[in-house]
């Protein structure tokens, strides 16, 4: 749905961003009321829910959602793993089923249905999950993505982590210790690990990169001794993002961090010329 036009939930956007959730359901309810046959408000009313752990509130707007646009894959998603959290095994398994039955290649489904196998069948299922996502790495972080989004910080981290060849890509260890940290266990030890050993990655190993990473780098870069990897990886989001200043601001940090990041010297001088560009234009309108 393109909601360029819509303001409300335009706005709703901008206040979920900075986390202020009663300012944002207020917008995404306003957005409702005025066409109730859109699906994005409900979803984002349900993600507020469900990151205010008010499942059983948040499963009866996920549900409008997916009904008023079925192709929106996060909604039948949403509305499935709700189903999970209320203990309706049976209803959460035939969910799955259709969204698996509507597109095969749901990963987040297929990976939600390794929850309803148990004994020796776990094992079975396991293996048919990591031969699915064995050369798509990116399914699994996109998985997290989503689990981040929800708020649901245990199944981000995990999801990260399923990953196949995990010890080589640097974002999937970056969630898997900043997700230690956000679900407020304060793990901190072992999620330095994983900062270190991410900072260790090649950076060529960072294959993907997305607005939605922006939390999780930002908790690394608040905890993490050596950030230099991370500093540069969030100022080519910000960098993608048009965002010049910012993305100058982190190429520095980084270069403060180790001098002889010449990727990170190369994106800076990059950064600051766009920037001055930017404000030229700006003077001369």
């Amino acid at each position: 749905m393109d909601i360029s036009n819509n303001k409300q939930i335009e706005k709703g956007l901008m206040f979920l961003k900075e986390e202020k959730y009663y300012e944002a359901y207020a917008a995404f309810e306003a957005a409702s009321k005025e066409d109730k046959s859109l699906d994005l408000p409900f979803y984002y009313m349900a993600v507020i829910l469900t990151r205010r752990k008010e499942f059983d509130k948040a499963f009866g707007l996920a549900k409008i959602a997916m009904e008023n646009d079925y192709s929106n894959k996060k909604s039948r998603n949403l509305k499935a793993f709700l189903l999970i959290k209320l203990d309706r095994v049976e209803d959460a398994k035939e969910a799955v089923k259709e969204n698996l039955e509507y597109d095969p290649n749901d990963y987040m489904s297929h990976q939600m249905s390794l929850k309803f196998e148990v004994g020796r069948y776990i094992e079975t299922a396991w293996i048919d999950y990591m031969k699915l996502i064995r050369y798509v790495p990116k399914a699994c972080l996109d998985i997290a993505r989503t689990y981040l989004e929800w708020g649901m910080y245990d199944e981000a981290g995990y999801s990260a982590e399923t990953a196949f060849d995990f010890d080589k890509y640097p974002i999937h260890h970056y969630y898997r210790g900043a997700c230690k940290i956000l679900t407020g266990h304060y793990d901190i030890d072992n999620a330095l690990l994983e900062f270190e050993h991410a900072e260790r990655c090649m950076p060529s190993n960072c294959y993907s990169l997305e607005p939605d990473d922006i939390k999780i780098l930002e908790v690394v870069i608040e905890n993490a001794t050596n950030s230099a990897k991370a500093c540069y990886y969030l100022g080519l989001i910000y960098l993608d993002l048009k965002e010049y200043e910012l993305a100058a601001k982190y190429f520095a940090k980084s270069i403060e961090q180790d001098g002889s990041f010449a990727l990170a010297k190369e994106k800076l001088e990059i950064a600051r010329e766009k920037n001055c560009l930017d404000k030229k234009a700006d003077i001369e309108e």
